[in-house]
This record gives structure tokens, sequence and C-alpha cells, in this order.
């Protein structure tokens, strides 16, 4: 009887999928997934061709890998270019199941940054087909039912330290923090640390256990 009730409790268990950014993989988001292991929930590390798939290929294959999960919940976490994939797939393709989604210094607005480095030809290929088609989009906004929350960092370590002139302040060296704020979003923070930091960082991890288990990050 004891199995039996440990095989129910670990069923219906909630889980999340995890998606890096640009020119990273899935075990980058592995420090969160143990977080997030330790408060409860499963986890799943995403990984896909940041420069050599655009985003409608993408978000198919990210679709397919959350419609494969037998979890009754199912919430997702992306960091960088992975929340700017997780909006594009809730919006072109249909997903029931209930869950909540975090975005990590996502720049759904737009990247100056991105648009900088596009004037050079060399620069603009090696920022690869999903970067592309984030810039070339029109407005972005977050139309599901699924609860959005959204965290900036505020450490500007990276090209916003380098090219003080390319970002706008406050940002954290990758994503000025008035790109992330997508339209439609539940709640929107900022933590102090930098954009890579983003995914390492005790602090987030936890504002991002808080929202995805109580829809806030208070």
């Amino acid at each position: 009887m004891t199995d039996k009730n440990n095989t129910q409790k670990e069923e219906i268990k909630e889980h999340v999928v995890l998606v890096h950014g640009l020119y990273m993989h899935g075990n980058g988001t592995k420090v969160l997934s143990h977080w997030l292991r330790k408060a409860g929930f499963t986890t799943s590390e995403f990984s896909y061709s940041t420069v050599k798939a655009d985003l409608d290929t993408n978000a198919e294959k990210l679709h397919q890998h959350m419609e494969s999960l037998d979890a009754p919940t199912v919430h997702a976490v992306g960091h960088s270019l992975g929340g700017v994939l997780l909006q594009h797939m809730y919006k072109t393709h249909k997903y029931s199941k209930p869950g909540r989604v975090v975005a990590l210094g996502s720049p759904f607005l737009g990247s100056q940054v991105a648009r900088t480095l596009r004037k050079n030809p060399i620069a603009s290929a090696m920022l690869g087909k999903s970067m592309a088609n984030l810039m070339e989009s029109g407005k972005r906004e977050w139309s599901t039912e699924h609860e959005l929350g959204i965290i900036a960092g505020t450490v500007s370590v990276g090209l916003g330290t380098i090219l003080p002139k390319m970002l706008e302040s406050p940002n954290d060296g990758t994503v000025a923090v008035s790109e992330t704020k997508l339209p439609g979003h539940k709640e929107h923070i900022t933590v102090p640390v930098s954009h890579t930091a983003l995914i390492f960082s005790p602090k987030t991890s936890d504002k991002v256990i808080s929202f995805l288990k109580q829809g806030t990050f208070a």
C-alpha cells in the first residue's frame, strides 16, 4: 500500500520545462532545474538550435516536447531567447494543460544590442535565424490564459558596460529592463543580477518557485 501511495504522489507532481537562451544548451539550465526539483517539481531541459533554426521550427519542437509530458500541470521557464520562444509557442500552438510561465531577461520588445550587431554582416549571421525572427516581427503580446511572470536583471555586466550607449539603463548587460516588459504579463520584477546570472542566482530561483506555486513573486 505504501509503494502504491508513493507512486501516486510521484504521478501528480507538477512539471517545469526549462528553455535556454542564445548559444546555450539545455545543460545550462541544470542549476535552476536542481532548485526546482528541491522545491518539489519534476523538470526537463529542452534543447534547441538557437542559430540554425527559426522560431517556427523551434516552437513546433517545443510544443511536441510539452505535449509528450504526462504531468497534469506543466509550467515553463525561459531564459533570454528561451522566453521569446515560449511566447511564440503559446501564440502559434494550442496548449491546454494548466501551468504558469516565467521569463528571465527575455527581450520580448526587441534588442538594441541585436539591432546594433545586425549592422555587421558577420555578427548578424552569428545571431542566427531565431533572433532574426524576433527583430523582424511586429508587436508582441502575451495572449494566452497561462499566467506570465517576468524577471529582469539590473547588474550591467557585458555589452552594456563595454558600449553603454548601446543599451539604456537599467539593464542586465545584455537586455534593457524596458525590453522585457511584454504587454499582457501578470507580474514584472527586477533582481540585482546580470543577464547570465539570472539562471544561476538563488535570488532568481526563489522568485521563480514562488510564481510557479502561487502565481506571484511576492
